[in-house]
């Protein structure tokens, strides 16, 4: 499984660690990828997290931007690497960022997938994100989106 897998934030997006990260991108969406225009911009004002096997192999990303209304962040896209997928990886993606997103105060997460992702819509809805919008032809013809969310609890709200 994933057990030798690391998932760590980027704070020093290096040129080889954003040609990685883009080039898992494009070999998932292709020309919808984030590339090395978008990579540096999310890595210093957004949140970029990359899982790694090693000191270089980066087998799977997550990038989060944050909501200018209120105390949400959106998780852009999380992408794990083909010989990668249903080992864990994006479980452990998602345990870091929910994680994190209570340390930092967040108070929801929300992110957008297509209605037919079936793997994707499994792992979100095991975190608990639940379905509250649907957006069609959201990326142009055919590319509908459902949108799931996921209220955050903070230490303050368990006791």
């Amino acid at each position: 499984m994933a057990a030798n897998v690391v998932v760590e934030i980027v704070t020093d997006p290096t040129p080889t660690v954003i040609e990685a990260v883009a080039a898992l991108e494009e070999s998932t969406f292709g020309r919808g990828g984030l590339n090395e225009w978008h990579l540096p911009v999310i890595a210093r004002r957004g949140r970029l997290y990359i899982a790694r096997v090693g000191e270089t192999e980066m087998v799977g990303a997550a990038s989060l931007i944050r909501s200018w209304e209120d105390s949400a962040a959106f998780l852009f896209d999380l992408v794990v690497e083909r010989e990668w997928r249903r080992r864990g990886v994006g479980r452990r993606l998602m345990t870091a960022i929910v994680e994190g997103l209570k340390t930092d105060g967040i108070r929801r997460l929300e992110l957008t997938v297509a209605p037919e992702n079936d793997a994707a819509l499994a792992l979100y809805r095991g975190f608990g994100l639940n379905e509250t919008a649907f957006f069609p032809q959201e990326y142009g013809g055919g590319m509908d989106r459902v949108m799931l969310t996921l209220v955050l609890e903070d230490s303050d709200d368990r006791r």
